[in-house]
């Protein structure tokens, strides 16, 4: 098939399932292609790189980055913003739900202040800020739930079938070498093996979440649903292959064994404990039998991770203050990055493990923060499932985004000891807030509107708000990413 025909095709299939989807999502606003937009972003190329511009190669480059990627993300961030305060966003009721993100993002600022690299610093802080305003556009919609839903079908639909076009029909795209090998290498939509395999991981646990949901009713809507579900997840196997990304690969494994143990019972009531004996077991196994090298020597892969262990080494002598670390996203800049690329060709620009390279940049107490953030993601999401199947919502897409959540971040927790993810513009960052961020629906009229309107388009094109009449506010409604209100059973009755 020749690559025009091929490509007029594709893009003809993602739009049909995303127009699909929107017509399929009456509670979802058209403010959600505002996250769309950042999400695949992020998940794929820099607009610099779109237009043929190369990553910089020089430690004064790191410094001054894109202004073509700096215009874009600044202008996402603004429409974001601007959607926020026209919802009226309660950002008392956003820092009282989310009391490890608000620590980790007021430590980080004041990092800024004792970086060598301010202006460096603070331009990739506001990126990381982008994250959780794109994460509360879609916790503001009236269906957060379904909003959440659509974001990952839509952005999965682009990344993963443009990935199969430009490694099968586009390859000047979809392919590069390897420079440790000099082999050609499967990149698809992203810039190398390891951000493909990354989407990979992400997209596949999605997919796999939403496959595994018990529907109640065997419409031809659930049933192409479910047909979709299988192709792509067929697709994420075949680029997984491609990619050729170990860690990805087994961390999808590890997502996907979460998802299943979640569903059966008994194993999910008792799914922490399960989690701290496994934990315990792999560390004695490491301790006696060196279970790391042989997991990675049974991958076919060098046990000094390429390259890795050395380097960590050597980054374990330039710390200067491992309580406060140097400042946010400020290590590998200045003299720092080029010492270390004075002594490795190949240019490392991040310590190729997250708890590391929060170390570097912000020492001990991020590190904390980070990990915080990690067990409020964990609580949440393990509550939540409890939550739900206790109710006997097992066919409820709420219930397979927990799952998904739960997954993504166990394996993320993994992916972690050999990729720096905990990065300014990493797609699982990203990721990592839209499933740890909470707003709950603080009136009952958005939650009814949303019922009364099931099959309607929404009225306004970016989902904003009337100001309510005065008087005492109506309970809250619980959401999978808030807290319970009184009338939440009779509202889930109703839809």
């Amino acid at each position: 098939m020749p690559a025009s025909v091929a490509t007029l095709l594709f893009l003809a299939l993602v739009g049909f399932l995303c127009v699909r989807d929107v017509r399929n999502s009456p509670g979802v606003s058209h403010a959600l292609w505002i996250p769309f937009c950042w999400l695949c972003m992020i998940g794929s190329r820099f607009p610099s790189e779109w237009l043929g511009g190369l990553k910089p190669d020089t430690a004064e480059g790191l410094l001054e980055g894109s202004p073509i990627d700096r215009n874009a993300f600044l202008a996402l961030l603004v429409a974001g913003v601007v959607v926020l305060l026209l919802r009226k966003t309660s950002w008392r009721l956003f820092f009282q739900n989310n009391w490890w993100i608000t620590a980790f993002f007021a430590y980080t600022l004041v990092s800024i202040f004792w970086s060598d690299f301010p202006l460096t610093a603070f331009k990739r802080w506001h990126k990381v800020a982008g994250h959780v305003v794109m994460a509360l556009v879609v916790m503001t919609e009236k269906d957060p739930v379904k909003a959440l839903d659509s974001l990952f079908k839509r952005c999965g639909y682009l990344l993963i079938l443009v990935s199969i076009l430009f490694i099968k029909w586009v390859p000047d795209f979809g392919r590069g070498y390897d420079r440790w090998t000099y082999k050609v290498i499967n990149v698809g939509i992203t810039t190398n093996k390891n951000l493909l395999g990354n989407i990979c991981l992400i997209f596949g646990l999605f997919f796999v979440a939403s496959l595994l949901v018990r529907r109640r009713a065997n419409t031809n809507h659930n049933r192409l649903d479910s047909a979709l579900n299988i192709l792509l997840v067929l697709a994420v196997a075949w680029l997984l292959n491609l990619a050729n990304s170990a860690t990805s690969l087994v961390c999808l494994m590890l997502g996907v064994a979460v998802i299943v143990m979640t569903r059966v019972p008994t194993v999910s009531r008792r799914f922490s404990t399960i989690a701290i004996v496994l934990c315990v077991v792999l560390g004695a196994l490491q301790i006696s039998f060196n279970l790391k090298d042989t997991v990675i020597a049974s991958l076919n892969r060098d046990t000094t991770l390429t390259g890795r262990t050395e380097l960590w080494g050597i980054l374990q002598d330039m710390i200067a203050n491992p309580l406060f670390g140097v400042g946010f996203e400020s290590f590998w800049l200045g003299p720092r990055v080029e010492k270390l690329w004075a002594i490795y060709w190949w240019k490392p620009n991040q310590a190729h493990n997250g708890y590391f390279e929060t170390y570097l940049n912000i020492g001990l107490i991020g590190l904390t923060l980070q990990i915080g953030m990690m067990l409020s993601c964990y609580l949440k999401n393990r509550n939540k499932i409890a939550e739900l199947v206790a109710a006997g919502r097992e066919g409820s897409r709420e219930l397979a985004l927990a799952r998904f959540s739960l997954a993504f971040l166990i394996a993320l927790t993994a992916y972690n000891f050999t990729e720096a993810t905990f990065k300014a513009v990493h797609l699982s960052f990203f990721t990592f807030f839209l499933v740890l961020t909470q707003y709950p629906i603080q009136h009952m009229e958005a939650a009814e509107a949303v019922v009364e309107s099931k099959d309607q388009p929404p009225s306004r094109p970016f989902g904003f708000r009337q100001a309510l009449p005065a008087g005492p506010a109506p309970p809250a409604l619980h959401t999978w990413n808030g807290q319970l209100g009184p009338r939440a059973e009779t509202l889930t009755k109703r839809t």
